[in-house]
């Protein structure tokens, strides 16, 4: 096996959906869905992977039921090594207890990590919020799974967010990570001479 890494960065959201997937330098199918969709406007799963602050994810469920975001890759495994957050810019409903959980089957998820965050520092900030991760273990799925009550909000575990991004390592195997490496590569020159010829 092989792994293709990114690097996780403080307070930076240059992570798989930044960097690889989203922007097409990798060509790994994945696919995003919420527990539950918040039905008063556009705020299903994948906008909290397209890069734009603009736009946000929202469970509706004002139940006592957990609710969660889920990604999950098609044909690789990846070990997480953390992830980021961006708040939404109203603060609402930002998730402070939660779970990170994974899966290989999307039927049995086991908890890799708890986070129960300080509402002080979280609720109202903007900023990136980067949380690290050590697990040995890969998987093909990830849930984000309130615990708790959001900000400004009791007795419920809906949530949204305006960004979610992880860091980690793709595995596959040798044929494929060749592969991968090439296109990400000369993409990035493409890129990089695109940027040089524009001025």
């Amino acid at each position: 096996m092989s792994r293709l890494r990114y690097p996780f960065k403080e307070n930076s959201l240059d992570g798989v959906f930044r960097l690889g997937i989203r922007t097409g330098l990798l060509n790994i199918k994945y696919y995003a869905k919420l527990s539950s969709e918040y039905h008063e406007g556009n705020y299903s799963a994948p906008h909290c992977l397209d890069g734009d602050p603009n736009t946000f994810c929202h469970t509706t469920s004002e139940s006592q039921s957990q609710e969660y975001l889920q990604i999950g890759f098609k044909d690789v495994k990846f070990k997480i090594e953390g992830f980021a957050i961006l708040n939404r810019d109203k603060f609402q409903w930002d998730p402070l207890n939660y779970e990170i959980h994974g899966s290989n089957d999307e039927i049995n998820f086991e908890t890799i990590k708890v986070f129960n965050e300080n509402a002080t520092i979280v609720c109202g900030n903007l900023n990136n919020r980067t949380n690290e991760i050590s697990t040995s273990k890969t998987y093909r799925s990830f849930r984000l799974k309130t615990t708790g009550s959001p900000c400004h909000t009791n007795n419920t575990y809906k949530f949204n967010m305006a960004e979610f991004d992880l860091f980690g390592s793709f595995e596959f195997n040798e044929c494929k990570s060749n592969i991968m490496k090439k296109q990400f590569i000369y993409r990035s020159l493409e890129t990089f001479i695109f940027l040089i010829y524009s001025y």
